[in-house]
Formats: structure tokens, sequence, C-alpha cells
């Protein structure tokens, strides 16, 4: 059983311009349903995580530097999809 798919996180502050990528993978198969782990732990942010219809999402995120809300943007793919 093989990734079959990710999901990748952007996460960026705007006040002091920390920007940073972390990823979920869904370890499914053909013959089961998906089974996705955990968002990777980032290093610059503190994130909140909730699952969305069975899939990991970021429900808040806070820059470790100055303490402001982060913006977040996902995107599938197996490789890490451009601006990300």
């Amino acid at each position: 059983m093989g990734t079959s798919d990710k999901i990748w996180f952007k996460i960026s502050c705007d006040s002091c311009g920390t920007s940073e990528t972390v990823i979920a993978r869904d370890k499914g198969s053909m013959w089961s349903g998906p089974s996705w782990t955990s968002i990777d732990k980032p290093g610059t942010f503190s994130i909140r995580e909730k699952l969305d219809q069975g899939e990991p999402a970021v429900q808040s995120a806070t820059c470790n530097s100055c303490g402001k809300a982060a913006e977040v943007k996902s995107s599938y793919g197996l490789t890490r999809p451009e601006g990300f």
C-alpha cells in the first residue's frame, strides 16, 4: 500500500513574510478506502488540524515569530504544486 494522493498546505504570514509547506498523505489503495495521515508538523507555525469529510484540513494557523494569524492554501497532487 503506497501513497495514492497528497494534500499540500502552504502556510504564509503576511506580517513577517514567513512561509512553509507541509503535507498529509493518503495511504489508501484501490482495494481499500483512503487512510489519511495527520498533517506534518510545521516548524514556524502552530496549526489546529481538523477532519473535513474524512480528510485532514488546517482549521487555523498562527505564526510562531510574530503571533499573527496565517493564511493557508491547499492543493492536491503527488508532486509539489507550483507556488508551494
